[in-house]
């Protein structure tokens, strides 16, 4: 049991008590969404903000309404872009292994869908809120 309590005590005492509680609420949602069938990292939120966008049942109001306006967006923005450095892991690995000293063309791609996600998101927590 002392090798349980000792990393996280060292956790709380890096981060605060209060991220740490966030890390495992973030750990706890990733579980439960691949549990119920859900995609690799993808935490409940991002998830029914998937599912918004296709129209299909979602829970974003319930959740939205608990963490703040616009948290199943921010999730899934998030998501993706975590999702997509994941996907091109292997391109990037294959480059490191040659030697080449140049970030691999996917680390750019990741850097501008990043930035129009984050320009996205900031349009829509500052009233623009079409996207609902």
């Amino acid at each position: 049991m002392k090798a349980v309590i000792q990393p996280v005590k060292l956790c709380i005492l890096k981060y605060g008590i209060t991220k740490y509680i966030g890390r495992v609420a973030i750990a706890t949602s990733i579980f439960f969404n691949t549990l119920f069938g859900g995609l690799n990292n993808q935490t409940v939120s991002a998830r029914n903000y998937e599912r918004r966008k296709q129209g299909l049942s979602n829970l974003c109001w319930i959740i939205d309404s608990i963490l703040g306006e616009g948290h199943c967006k921010r999730a899934w923005a998030k998501w993706t872009v975590i999702n997509n450095a994941i996907s091109h892991y292997d391109e990037i690995n294959r480059q490191l292994e040659l030697g080449d000293k140049t970030p691999p063309q996917a680390y750019y791609h990741g850097q501008r869908l990043y930035q129009s996600l984050f320009r996205k998101m900031i349009n829509y927590t500052k009233g623009s809120k079409n996207e609902r």
